[in-house]
């Protein structure tokens, strides 16, 4: 985080007698290390075979993500029961959270002061399903190593990267 200094100078007329004060004061410029994510085409990195693949895209102006879609792996038949594929309706926005303003989908909670799931609406078997997502990029805006997907019972956790 970059520090600021502002130089204030403060004048006063006391009984015809001027005082110049000077004050510093430092004033936090939110500078996050983090970049924004990549537009473009992402892939869903299979993970322990709990998810068997995926896509989702950034929109150029990294502010949205849609078309996020995985399938289910081997590991998460049970939970997921007949539910092959999870994707998303419509997109969610990216927004800088936290105190690092990381790039992220999600919300900060100010109660836990950790990034939380946000709500969103996913079909599943050809019927909508309201469900939670989120997303935590990293430093560089390529990887996700960090992503989720809950609806019903079926949790699917995920890291992502962008495409070439």
């Amino acid at each position: 985080m970059l520090r600021r200094r502002v130089l204030t100078t403060i004048s006063i007329a006391v009984a015809g007698i001027a005082l110049g004060l000077g004050a510093t004061a430092a004033s936090s410029s939110s500078v996050s290390a983090y970049k924004l994510p990549a537009a473009g085409a992402w892939t869903v990195q299979d993970r322990f075979e709990y998810t068997a693949g995926g896509r989702m895209t950034v929109s150029r102006d990294a502010k949205r993500i849609s078309g996020l879609q995985v399938t289910v792996g081997a590991r998460n038949a049970t939970s997921c029961g007949s539910t092959e594929a999870v994707r998303l309706r419509g997109s969610l926005p990216i927004r800088r959270l936290g105190t690092s303003k990381r790039p992220a989908v999600g919300f900060f909670s100010t109660k836990t002061r950790l990034i939380q799931q946000r709500s969103a609406t996913f079909i599943v078997n050809g019927r909508a399903q309201s469900g939670r997502a989120l997303v935590l990029f990293d430093r560089t805006g390529r990887a996700a190593l960090t992503a989720s997907v809950k609806v019903g019972d079926c949790n699917l956790t995920f890291a992502l990267r962008k495409r070439r």
